[in-house]
């Protein structure tokens, strides 16, 4: 009887462990799920960017002291930082960080910090890029104003329906901390009615506005890449996350 409870005890504790070694094994895989995907993208992002600098019309001009092709590397290396920062932050508060890292805790209120930080760069650079690198290509005065105004026109309505109905907390990943909204729905309203993607479809177009404004080839060339950039971000990173956190539910 004593033996038999003894082999009971241990089959019990080599199941234990199995299942520690099971779980610990699929936390593993989905934080680095999609990433390798991720580094691709950074390394075609990279080689795109060395590519444009090679064109003389890139590199011509200067702002604050800076090169047009120091501007270029900035406007691209602080999009790599700033999605790479997401994404480490988000898997690992996704899959091993602390429940009670809410809103409102020291943990959180740090990450938005740096969150925001790197997404206003993101613009700065791309404004300083084109006022290094302005009237360098022959678009009509003529037509910028019109061609910004038709890029601002669904760029406002995503900022308006960020605030008005998804948060600007959520759009920084608050979901990824705050187990309450996993069971929030979907935001459906605004322009997120008719797309899910309206953050990355229309929300960085934003960044196309200053090379306009200002003829800038450089400014219109890293901010395409930035745009394709971003999506690279979508599929690798928050399209998994959030199926995830809710249930099977991803954008359309």
């Amino acid at each position: 009887m004593q033996a038999t409870r003894a082999h009971l005890g241990k089959r019990i504790s080599r199941d234990r462990e199995c299942a520690i070694i099971c779980c610990m094994r699929t936390r593993f895989s989905r934080l680095f799920e999609r990433q390798g995907y991720h580094a691709l993208g950074i390394v075609l992002l990279i080689a795109a960017a060395w590519a444009l600098l090679r064109l003389d019309t890139m590199r011509a001009g200067r702002f604050a002291g800076l090169s047009s092709a120091d501007w270029v590397a900035l406007a691209v290396a602080i999009p790599i930082v700033h999605q790479l920062y997401v994404a480490v932050i988000w898997r690992l508060q996704l899959e091993l960080g602390d429940a009670r890292n809410r809103e409102g805790s020291v943990a959180f209120r740090a990450y938005t910090v740096g969150f925001f930080v790197l997404f206003v760069a993101r613009m700065a650079t791309t404004v300083a890029l084109a006022l290094s690198n302005a009237e360098r290509m022959a678009l009509p005065a003529l037509l910028r104003a019109p061609l910004a105004a038709a890029l601002m026109i669904p760029t406002a309505y995503v900022f308006y329906s960020v605030v008005a109905h998804f948060g600007v907390i959520r759009a920084a990943g608050a979901d990824h901390f705050d187990h309450s909204y996993r069971s929030k729905p979907l935001v459906r309203k605004g322009i997120f009615r008719y797309t899910g993607n309206a953050m990355y479809t229309f929300g960085l177009l934003a960044l196309w506005i200053p090379g306009i404004l200002l003829a800038s080839p450089a400014a219109l060339g890293t901010a395409m890449l930035q745009h394709a950039y971003i999506w690279v971000h979508y599929f690798c990173t928050e399209v998994p996350d959030m199926r995830r956190i809710y249930s099977g539910s991803t954008p359309d």
